[in-house]
């Protein structure tokens, strides 16, 4: 971190310096005399060079005039076609990476901060260049004036310091201090909100996984609880106290299918929330709570409890299986990698964690813990909605729509799967559970109502329980 004093402007320019032959170590950050406000960026006279290029693109000058408006910090009224094109550049590197836009929106931040988007060409500050002000120990001049190379290096120190992706819940002012040691920490997180905009406007994510789960059910003693997305929005819980359903409003706002699991004896619900973060709502004495986890999934989760860890997994934004779980202090993300296009199913069966989805190929998959790695799997079959899976008479069984529209099951015999169409016609991923000893699968019917499918030890029988789910 230095400062930087041109023409009676001071303006902070940081950034982090690398110990020769050590690139995860930081050296500690350059002494620099108190200095007052950064004046407006657009007072910026510094010599600089393209980020994209081709140069900025009418495009990057139509964004430019909206974000104008809209940020409320440093770069409110100040964004040009030039500066918008190297914040288009920057994120375009984090989305090759296959991160999560809050990678995008943390190295906006500290862009901000650095350089007001300005990928600057001459060492003005010692020997600091680029949209990053890196040292010469980073890299080349030329490297350190490459928006993505800069990007990239920027990224590989971050997750050097942020392990097991908790970069994805610290504070955002919190990692542009750990990656650039500022004599200044307290100038990012002010601009993080600004940064967010920045993103939102250039990030175009994968779209939703088309095959969500509908319903996510549990069992909480001698109650059923069957939980689903109501058509206004909300999680909705229908409850069985043994000889009646109950409907109940439990608030919040989600997009997708829920999933329900009961952790230290507390029922527990996960669903993607509107802004595409992992929420989850748990139940006490006898009200609801609800919680931000975030990340960034594109798929209903599915939680389960194994080895006494409570884990929750998702499609991630680069379409991959992603895992969350709780260490017992704070949420850890770690990409378990494959490319899904459905809310994935998790398990547990013969002591082993199991977590199904459908694939890229449409085909059921899963992806198995063997002790010291995850192994993908591919069952066969064609589904058009996210798995279920639950053990029932010591016997694997996943649920599944079909191409056909119906309910179909997919069970371990022991030596091979069975396909098996249960018939029926839903409008969404169902949800499977045994309850008082019958196997009972939730889904919503093609009217839009809650139905289940259980079987009687002989033979499966649907009905009717009413309702409005989406």
């Amino acid at each position: 971190m230095s400062t930087l004093v041109r023409h009676g402007l001071v303006v902070v320019l940081g950034a982090a310096v690398l110990i020769a032959g050590a690139p995860a170590a930081l050296a500690a950050p350059q002494p620099v005399p108190a200095i007052p406000p950064a004046e407006a960026p657009a007072a910026l006279a510094y010599p600089t060079v393209a980020c994209d290029p081709n140069g900025p693109t009418d495009a990057d000058a139509v964004l430019a005039g909206q974000l104008n408006t809209q940020l409320q910090a440093d770069m409110r009224g100040n964004m040009t076609a030039y500066r918008t094109s190297c914040a288009r550049m920057v994120v375009a590197a984090v989305r090759a990476r296959g991160l999560a836009s809050r990678a995008a929106v943390i190295a906006i931040t500290t862009v901000i901060v650095e350089t007001h988007l300005q990928n600057i060409s001459v060492e003005v500050d010692h020997d600091s260049l680029g949209l990053f002000q890196q040292r010469a120990s980073w890299g080349t001049r030329q490297q350190r004036l490459d928006p993505t190379w800069a990007t990239n290096a920027f990224l590989n120190r971050m997750l050097s310091l942020y392990p097991n992706n908790s970069w994805m819940t610290a504070p955002v002012g919190e990692v542009c201090q750990a990656v650039q040691v500022s004599a200044f920490p307290s100038r990012y997180q002010p601009q993080a909100g600004d940064a967010q905009k920045i993103v939102n406007a250039l990030w175009t994510p994968p779209p939703p996984a088309t095959v969500n789960s509908g319903v996510g059910a549990v069992v909480d003693g001698a109650a059923l609880r069957v939980f689903a997305r109501g058509n206004d929005g909300a999680l909705w819980q229908d409850l069985w106290n043994g000889s009646t359903w109950t409907w109940q409003n439990l608030g919040g706002g989600i997009a997708g299918g829920p999933s329900a699991v009961i952790h230290n004896n507390i029922p527990r619900v996960f669903a993607r929330g509107n802004d595409n973060a992992l929420w989850q709502a748990w139940l006490s004495n006898g009200a609801w709570t609800w919680q931000r986890i975030g990340g960034e999934i594109t798929s209903g989760p599915s939680a389960v409890v194994y080895d006494g860890v409570l884990r929750v997994f998702a499609r991630g934004a680069d379409g991959a299986l992603w895992q969350s779980y709780w260490n017992g202090t704070s949420w850890n993300w770690q990409d378990l990698g494959g490319g899904i296009t459905s809310a994935p199913a998790a398990v547990v069966y013969g002591g082993v964690l199991r977590v199904l989805a459908r694939g890229n190929d449409g085909a059921l998959w899963q992806n198995y813990w063997n002790g010291t790695g995850w192994n993908w799997q591919d069952l066969g079959g064609g589904i058009t909605s996210a798995p279920t899976a639950v053990e029932y008479n010591n016997v694997l069984r996943v649920f599944a729509r079909g191409n056909d529209g119906a309910l179909w099951q997919d069970y371990w015999n022991g030596t091979s799967w069975i396909w098996q169409n249960l018939g029926g016609g839903i409008s969404s991923g169902p949800s499977a559970v045994s309850h008082g000893g019958v196997l009972r699968v939730f889904a919503r019917g093609n009217d839009g109502a809650l139905w289940q499918d259980y079987w009687n030890g002989s033979t499966w029988t649907w009905q009717h329980l009413g309702g409005g789910i989406s």
